[in-house]
């Protein structure tokens, strides 16, 4: 396995010259995640937040709770490699507007989304863990997401649970 930097606890960085991922970093990562507090650990094929493209290889166990959020002016994209799990995108006032079931290749799901607008959105995970390669415009700048007002914070740990448990009736009626 390549040497990885831990930045902090869910997110690792390769300083590599030509960067190359296997199996071995992606188990890595798998192993990690339970003991992220948030449930979600990335590995950063980039290597500064200055960088024109950001990839990321990132992991998110079935305990994910990612906000609804929207990027403004970025491009963003998401190849599936292992796992199964919804996209779901809302609308300004928080009502769902389409959710796209994600799984790998073999899984005959959409194996890759691509959001092109500043669209709310969040994934739902189906599996023991989510696997994804995003890639995004770069540099980052943390005021280019905005977060709904509809949906918990990440940190309210009661309500966001309540919230997923209602938003995944609201996408299994959702046609």
């Amino acid at each position: 396995m390549k040497h990885l930097e831990s930045v902090n606890m869910e997110v690792y960085v390769t300083r590599e010259r030509i960067c190359s991922i296997s199996g071995a970093e992606i188990d890595f990562l798998k192993d990690k995640v339970s003991q992220t507090e948030r449930k979600r650990i990335r590995l950063c094929a980039h290597k500064h937040l200055e960088d024109k493209l950001h990839e990321m290889f990132i992991v998110l166990s079935k305990e994910t709770y990612i906000r609804p959020h929207k990027h403004v002016n970025r491009i963003e994209s998401l190849h599936v490699i292992e796992g199964r799990a919804r996209a779901v995108f809302f609308d300004e006032m928080g009502s769902i507007i389409q959710v796209i079931p994600l799984g790998d290749l073999s899984s005959e799901l959409q194996f890759y989304c691509r959001i092109d607008e500043a669209v709310y959105h969040t994934i739902l995970v189906d599996s023991e863990y989510f696997v994804f390669h995003e890639s995004v415009e770069g540099p980052f700048c943390k005021s280019n997401t905005v977060f709904s007002a509809w949906a918990p914070d990440e940190s309210d740990c009661m309500l966001h649970q309540e919230y997923i448990c209602n938003l995944n009736k609201a996408v299994h009626s959702f046609r």
